[in-house]
């Protein structure tokens, strides 16, 4: 990926699915991958960029929220 915007939207389905088949898919399965041969690019680059954003978050650490508890006025983690 080498830039991205956030913009608002409707998911419109184009195709009721479950996991497991979308799964078949990106694994290569030549039955489901016919099935929803006009999907399987946009499942493929699903995956690639799950799979960035996974290593992102791994190379960044994880995101630690402090927060103030109201009632004792002491400050906690999230992590």
């Amino acid at each position: 990926m080498k830039s991205s915007r956030m913009t608002s939207g409707v998911i419109r389905s184009a195709e009721r699915m479950t996991y497991t088949n979308v799964n078949k898919v990106i694994e290569g399965d030549p039955e489901m991958s016919k099935r929803y041969a006009s999907l399987s690019p946009r499942f493929r680059d699903m995956k690639e960029l799950a799979l960035l954003l996974n290593a992102r978050r791994n190379e960044h650490g994880p995101l630690i929220l402090i927060y103030q508890n109201r009632s004792s006025n002491s400050t906690k983690s999230s992590a």
